[in-house]
């Protein structure tokens, strides 16, 4: 009789171990994601669209990723630090493939997707989903991103129209003489 009162609770703290362990690994990164990033060069985006005598600033998947890595938090939360990124565009929705430790201890791999919409002067990122890799969490687990691209009351150049076409996002400026 004593035996099976000793064998009952450590039984439970194996199979809650096995569990524990299990999760760890299901959550654990498939990919090796990293913070690196090639910056932009502005200046030959420019002279392009000089050359071409167009208005329309494209931003590819790599000038995305760039630009996301270089301005994001990458502590969102305490119990969160971003250790690596991939960014991809559809259309106009944002993917986000992120490697993150939690309570600096357990690697996870989460899968975040967001509304990409402009609001001049303010390019904002509405959440839309957040996966650790197949279970659905909740959306409100993350804050909309919002990007101030310029002020509006200091530039002579504005962005008239912001849109995605396939995985680039087109930035069609235009001349603002008058405020």
């Amino acid at each position: 009789m004593k035996k099976r009162w000793v064998l009952l609770p450590l039984s439970f703290v194996l199979v809650l171990a096995l569990l524990i362990g299990g999760l760890i690994i299901y959550i654990a990164p498939s990919k090796q994601l990293t913070m690196d990033y090639t910056p932009i060069k502005l200046e030959d985006k420019l002279l392009g669209m000089v050359r071409n005598l167009s208005t329309d600033l494209v931003l590819t998947e790599s000038d995305i990723n760039a630009l996301l890595k270089a301005n994001m938090n990458r502590q969102p939360h305490k119990q969160l630090t971003i250790e690596g990124a991939h960014f991809t565009l559809q259309d106009n929705i944002l993917y986000a493939d992120l490697n993150v430790l939690l309570a600096d201890r357990v690697p996870a791999e989460l899968h975040a997707s967001y509304v990409v919409t402009w609001h001049d002067p303010e390019l904002k990122l509405q959440p839309v989903g957040l996966k650790v890799k197949g279970l659905t969490l909740p959306v409100s687990w993350l804050n909309e991103i919002t990007f101030p691209i310029y002020d509006a009351d200091e530039t002579l150049i504005v962005i008239d129209r912001l849109y995605t076409q396939g995985n680039e996002l087109v930035i069609k400026l235009k001349l603002s003489l008058f405020r």
